[in-house]
Parts: C-alpha cells; structure tokens; sequence
C-alpha cells in the first residue's frame, strides 16, 4: 500500500477540517514551526491537538499555514 500527503492550504481548513477529525495530522504555522498530533476536535475558529504527551494544544485557523495528513492509497 502506498500513502500520499494530502495538503489542506489555509483558506480551505474552515470547511475541510471536519474530514481529518481523529486522524493524526501536522499542523504548519505561519511562523514554520510544526505541530505533530491527533485532531481531537473543531469549530468554526481553532481546532484542538493532542500531542505525543497527550497535552491538548488549542490553535486558531489564522495561526496556520497549512496541515498536511497522510492518506493510504489503494494500489
């Protein structure tokens, strides 16, 4: 099975991010960092991450750059 990163720019997040909801995600800043977790949940203005250490980290959708998942593909 192959996997592909699936990019979701920050104009579409508002009405994409239910779609990654309990998958693991990156969750690209605008100042570079990189968060790495679960998306635990989400509104119409931040969503919430859980870390590797299971803190919850609240971000606002004008923070982000862009999150990045991988999708397992079929062939």
């Amino acid at each position: 099975m192959g996997k592909r990163l699936i990019r979701i720019p920050a104009k579409d997040i508002p009405s994409k991010i239910s779609t990654v909801v309990s998958k693991e995600i990156n969750v690209i800043m605008h100042d570079q960092t990189t968060l790495f977790g679960s998306l635990v949940s989400a509104d119409d203005q931040k969503l919430l991450l859980k870390d590797t250490r299971l803190d919850l980290h609240p971000i606002d959708f004008k923070n982000i750059r862009e999150i990045i998942y991988d999708y397992t593909a079929s062939f």
